[in-house]
């Protein structure tokens, strides 16, 4: 009997220290099979710098979110999760969590291994993008990864998948210069799984530095603007009176239209326009105008006059010219080569009114001529700009302007006294034609 119990509790024993031995092979084999071995990181938004606001480095952070997620090589967490997990530990981070220690207990209360922070600045028109990856254990930083993006916001959005691939440490191309900031880049699977950098005490990081050759193509840019104009529609003249008695007080206040019919010919003006725009870029998709205009035209109304010499003819001839400083805002969209632009201008004009009188008899026995009158007026008007434009080069567009504006002058007032003791104070009122049509040339910097 005691023989059988001996052999019993030897094969148990037997038993259990293979299945010990067993255990420990399989777990081993486990450990050692292949597998995806997927950091966990997560993003802290970028801090702003010069000329980049919040907004902006909320929405670029999570987009780094998405392209770290695509790369597939890291677990992200996502910043609706970050922020209820930091509530509810109490940690107040409220933007001033910069340093490494404090990054660090950010990291730890979110259980992640890799926390990826840094920050987006503007200095000129280069974007500077610095990013660094940091170890939660060991405090230290793994990868710093620098892009300097020349242009606008949206050329750094397409560099944010060459940073996310640069932090996880898959192979990227170089970038063309020919690329579009928005052409989307493909991954070549790598061989192995990649390894995190070893902390080092020195980062020999090159830093980049992107500028698309045909990103002027669809770009709002600042330049110069040269345009001439022809005005079209009615011109139109009145005479204002505003009467007195023989004692001084008022009895009338009259406008009268020039009866053109009275002339044997009149001559309809017709306005031309030089105008000088300095157009500086307020944001994407706006410009504000600035600069000088000159506009000039002259006419003639001609009158038969009876005399006892002869017939004679006299000729008035009105020169008329407006000095004008013209500002505006301006929607600006381009399709390239096209380029449509809508805004709105003010212009502060001063007009110089001069009026010749010549009288010819008719034989030629005498022959008269004065200048009648000279005077000025001022005024303040507005109006609508509509225009396309054709880009022939980087930095020459030729455009075609319909211009709509409104703008009266009333010449400064002149006394006439009559024979009777009454008087009456006398002026122009002139009204331009509110329509012009134009070419110009814009000269881009």
């Amino acid at each position: 009997m005691i023989p059988i119990m001996i052999v019993r509790s030897t094969v148990l024993v037997i038993f259990c220290i293979s299945a010990f031995f067993a255990d420990v092979l399989a777990q081993k084999s486990l450990s050692a099979a292949p597998g995806p071995n997927k950091k966990n990181i997560a993003v802290i938004n970028l801090k702003s710098g010069s000329g980049v606001t919040a907004g902006e480095c909320e929405l670029i952070s999570d987009r780094l979110r998405g392209d770290l997620f695509n790369t597939d090589k890291v677990n992200v967490m996502e910043r609706d999760q970050m922020q209820e997990i930091l509530k509810e530990q109490g940690f107040q981070s409220s933007g001033a969590c910069t340093d490494e220690a404090c990054l660090v207990q950010m990291g730890q209360l979110l259980g992640v291994e890799m926390l990826v922070t840094g920050s987006l600045g503007k200095v000129g028109s280069m974007f500077l993008v610095n990013v660094r990856m940091i170890d939660v254990k060991t405090a230290k930083i793994v990868k710093v990864v620098s892009v300097d993006v020349k242009g606008d916001i949206e050329d750094v959005v397409g560099r944010l998948t060459n940073i996310a691939d640069q932090l996880v440490g898959v192979q990227t191309h170089t970038t063309s210069l020919n690329e579009t900031p928005y052409e989307e880049r493909k991954r070549e699977e790598p061989k192995k799984e990649p390894e995190i950098e070893k902390p080092r005490e020195e980062h020999n990081n090159p830093v980049v530095t992107y500028e698309n050759e045909d990103s002027w193509k669809n770009k709002n840019r600042s330049g110069i603007r040269v345009s001439g104009n022809m005005f079209l529609g009615p011109y139109s003249e009145s005479d204002h009176y505003i009467d007195y008695d023989m004692y001084g007080y008022k009895t009338g206040d009259n406008t009268y239209p020039v009866d053109d019919s009275s002339f044997t010919s009149v001559t309809k003006p017709h306005f031309s326009n030089l105008q000088l725009t300095f157009t500086i870029k307020a944001g994407p998709f706006l410009t504000v105008d600035i600069g000088p205009g000159w506009a000039s035209a002259q006419f003639q109304r001609t009158r038969e006059l009876g005399n006892y010499i002869g017939d004679s003819l006299a000729t008035w001839t009105y020169d008329l010219n407006i000095f004008s400083f013209l500002t505006g805002i301006n929607y600006v969209k381009r399709w390239y080569p096209f380029k449509l632009n809508v805004g709105l201008f003010f212009c502060g004009n001063y007009l110089s009114y001069v009026k010749h009188y010549v009288k010819t008899y008719d034989y030629g026995y005498y022959t008269m001529s004065d200048t009648a009158y000279y005077k000025q007026a001022f005024n303040f008007s507005y109006g609508l700009r509509t225009g396309m434009e054709y880009l022939i080069g980087k930095h020459l567009g030729i455009n075609i302007d319909l211009d709509f504006c409104y703008s009266q002058f009333e010449t400064q007032s002149e006394t006439e006294n009559y024979s009777n003791g009454t008087s009456a104070d006398y002026s122009r009122i002139i009204t331009t034609p509110p329509i012009s049509l134009g070419i110009g040339f814009n000269f881009y910097y």
